[in-house]
């Protein structure tokens, strides 16, 4: 090696290096030989090493195909954090809710009907009893069938009830909205008869105002958790019933909030206003709430409501609120003019007769058709505007003098609306 290299290799190297390492000899003499250690994977009969452990660890992950950590894609900007909010799409999520896009247009929370066949299904097991061979027998079986019925829903409508009393102090949304959407189910299905409505009656302020309100909240409640607890007191009014205008005060401010807020979801808005309305419609008597009401309807119709576009549907759905309680008021304040405490002196029909002529020349089929109730709705009442005094006047005279537009300044547009409404006939003819 040194006449290969032509370097002079240290004489104790050489040394070392001849000797076996069992053998090295140091300047003290022999090193004893190591005492040769058992590890506790050894005594465990382990089949692999620290070594063959990891490697077969990193194979495993690459099978796995987990992306590491520094090679991770980056999130949609849409999915990504806020500073200083949560995250987007959780259950617990404490930011905003204003992406409008949310639920679609034919989105809705009756996601079940119990059909006859359900209701077959229910009674099979009472079926294979065999056929009956008297009337008498047949009655037996009629009144235990509705025994069993009454029953089964009244049992079904408390669990439904015992579930949404725990939705203000739920804290997962999942669980809210799956709570209201039972609960929408139970009111509309379960709750019938006096027995139901009796049942709702009691647990409307402790149950059903408290778990609509917490799923109404903003900022914490989804979209369609929000649009659930609108239906649930939707379903609730009409399950009541008249001469409960505490429930339309109770439930007021916290639908007008929902249909004001331009943050929401079109559908959460739409729903807000229509359980507002039938809930008026229904249970309340108060003439200055349903006017109220009509003029929100009316604002929110028109094309901008508090400087942003109204989505379509909403102005649909608004019209059609309006159409409704327009019925509850009288024809002269709807279609009549020259009206003393009024101020303009015109009915509330003939001053959007404007507006409506602009929905029906807009895009939206729904539009088009709330715009077409409306004006058909305000014509009927000017036509109901006879003449009361019937003195000087024949049968033929009050006949064609009955609330007629001639004469009048709305005569043209009306003309042209008339005209508008036979050419949309016309093409729903063909299609």
């Amino acid at each position: 090696q040194e006449a290969a290299t032509g370097q002079k290799i240290p004489t104790l190297a050489c040394k070392s290096a001849a000797l076996s390492p069992k053998k090295k000899a140091t300047a003290s003499g022999p090193v004893p030989e190591r005492r040769k250690q058992t590890s506790s994977r050894e005594k465990s009969g382990a089949p692999f090493g620290r070594k063959q452990q990891d490697f077969w660890c990193h194979l495993l992950y690459k099978s796995s195909q987990v992306v590491p950590p520094g090679n991770m894609p980056k999130k949609p900007r849409s999915a990504r954090r806020k500073k200083g909010g949560a995250m987007a799409g959780g259950d617990d999520e404490v930011g905003s809710v204003d992406d409008i896009d949310v639920l679609s247009e034919t989105y809705t929370v009756a996601d079940s009907v119990t059909t006859a066949r359900d209701l077959d299904d229910d009674f099979a097991e009472f079926d294979e009893q065999g056929p009956l061979t008297s009337v008498t027998e047949e009655e037996e079986e009629h009144v235990s069938r509705a025994a069993l019925s009454a029953a089964s829903r009244s049992s079904k409508l408390s669990d439904a009830l015992s579930l949404a009393s725990t939705v203000p102090t739920e804290k997962r949304s999942a669980k809210r909205e799956s709570y209201l959407r039972s609960l929408f189910k139970a009111v509309t299905q379960y709750a019938t008869g006096e027995e139901g409505q009796e049942t709702i009656l009691s647990k409307v302020d402790d149950v059903v105002i408290p778990a609509c309100t917490a799923g109404l909240r903003a900022g914490v409640a989804r979209p369609a958790e929000q649009y659930a607890a609108c239906r649930v007191l939707e379903a609730t009014a009409v399950v009541l019933g008249g001469d409960m205008d505490e429930y339309c005060e109770a439930i007021h401010d916290l639908l007008v909030k929902a249909v004001k807020a331009t943050g929401r979801a079109a559908q959460v808005r739409v729903a807000a206003i229509r359980a507002l309305s039938m809930s008026l419609f229904v249970c309340g008597t108060d003439m200055v709430a349903t006017n109220a009401c009509l003029d929100l309807c009316e604002a929110v119709c028109a094309p901008t409501f508090r400087g942003e576009e109204v989505d379509p549907h909403l102005r649909a759905a608004a019209l059609d609120c309006w159409a409704l309680l327009s019925t509850t008021v009288a024809d002269a304040y709807i279609a009549g003019d020259d009206i003393d405490g009024i101020d303009g002196g015109n009915g509330r029909g003939v001053v959007i007769l404007p507006l409506l002529q602009q929905c029906l020349d807009h895009a939206n089929v729904e539009l088009r058709s709330a715009a077409g109730e409306c004006v058909a709705l305000i014509h009927e009442a000017r036509l109901n505007m006879g003449i009361e005094d019937e003195e000087g006047e024949n049968a033929t005279e009050r006949r064609y003098r009955r609330g007629s537009w001639d004469g009048t300044e709305w005569e043209v547009m009306m003309d042209e609306v008339k005209q508008r409404v036979a050419e949309l006939s016309v093409e729903s003819g063909y299609r």
